[in-house]
């Protein structure tokens, strides 16, 4: 009965319903819009700030370590890859034979964290990964034969690792059994358990002896901010209040001008929480359309003029926004069936 009757009144007030409607889809639209602006700013500086090394940790040793141990960080919770490196003497390529190119030995693991975007497969003992300058300074290509002096010829892998610093320190990385040994062992943590990875390394290492250091790759100060705090601290994280209390009033300025409309309801008889009910209903059939279409709009358009699309994640955050600010209007707005119900019946009959 209650529901007929709240639809009725939405057939029967086309103009109000749709100006009410398109209302909501504005707001919402435009809360789910600021929202996936942010969070896509937050994720691209998510993505730089691990492409470069914000995560990771190293320890460092002057005696060998175990390459093995290093490679078996990356099976403890937390730690998304590891491996070993030592430094090798530099050396001579046949194709310039009067320059000098750095060289070091590294895990299999080591290759895939230098370049966590692009991992290589394993290369057999004897081929060499050679950074991209390097290359470029060289003339090699992808799949060129270069032979160092005093080793045989052995074709080459080329690759991009400046992101994290090798190109500018090693030129050449002979990719070494994990068996092997090594003098510093790096790992990349989930950002979570980052800030116990210093500790962490000091337990795996507790027994390898004295003179083990233990350093972060870049220090946090090297970044504008850090993309996990800047999304709890986003200035529109808490839009949905003042969003829904707006719509509020506009419900409430709505139901002030149906003053008579209640009155006769009154008038026939109706109590006031079959009054508030009905008010609810149609409030709630105008939210839940003008939230659908607002979310909607703004995911569509949003997602239509930028290259990268969006992430479940970021849906989420625009739905539980937006949909906070519609959950606290469908809640207040049928009290102002209430307020405006207040007064004497008469009075307000006179309004019609």
């Amino acid at each position: 009965m209650l529901a007929s009757e709240a639809l009725r009144n939405l057939i029967g007030s086309k103009a109000r319903t749709i100006a009410t409607t398109l209302f909501v889809a504005i707001l919402t639209g435009v809360v789910a819009w600021a929202e996936y602006a942010t969070t896509t700013d937050i994720i691209e500086f998510q993505s730089d700030y691990t492409r470069m090394g914000a995560y990771v940790a190293f320890a460092l040793k002057e005696d060998a370590i175990d390459g093995s141990l290093c490679e078996s960080l990356s099976d403890d919770p937390g730690v998304l890859a590891s491996g070993g490196a030592r430094p090798l003497s530099s050396v001579t390529p046949n194709i310039l034979p009067e320059s000098l190119a750095s060289m070091a030995a590294v895990t299999p693991g080591m290759v895939n964290l230098y370049n966590p975007t692009d991992p290589f497969p394993y290369l057999p003992h004897g081929g060499y990964l050679v950074t991209r300058s390097t290359a470029e300074a060289l003339g090699v290509e992808e799949g060129s034969w270069v032979q160092l002096v005093g080793e045989p010829a052995t074709a080459v892998k080329i690759a991009d690792l400046s992101d994290r610093g090798v190109s500018g320190n090693t030129g050449f990385l002979d990719i070494i059994p994990p068996t092997g040994m090594v003098n510093s062992c790096t790992a990349e943590y989930h950002p979570g358990a980052f800030p116990y990875a210093l500790d962490h390394l000091a337990m795996v290492f507790s027994d390898a002896g004295e003179g083990v250091s233990y350093h972060v790759y870049r220090r946090p100060d090297e970044f504008t901010y850090d993309p996990i705090s800047a999304l709890s601290t986003r200035s529109h994280a808490q839009a949905w209040l003042p969003v829904g209390l707006t719509t509020v009033l506009i419900g409430w300025l709505s139901l002030w001008f149906r003053r008579s409309e209640f009155a006769l309801y009154s008038a026939l008889g109706s109590r006031r929480s079959a009054i508030a009910l009905t008010v609810a209903i149609e409030f709630g059939l105008i939210a839940a359309i003008g939230w659908i279409t607002g979310t909607i709009w703004s995911t569509a358009i949003f997602d239509a003029v930028h290259l990268d699309p969006l992430t479940g994640d970021q849906i989420g955050i625009a739905i539980r926004n937006t949909g906070s600010a519609v959950l606290l209007a469908a809640a207040l707005v049928p009290l102002g069936a209430l307020i405006s119900r207040s007064g004497d019946v008469a009075e307000r009959l006179k309004d019609r």
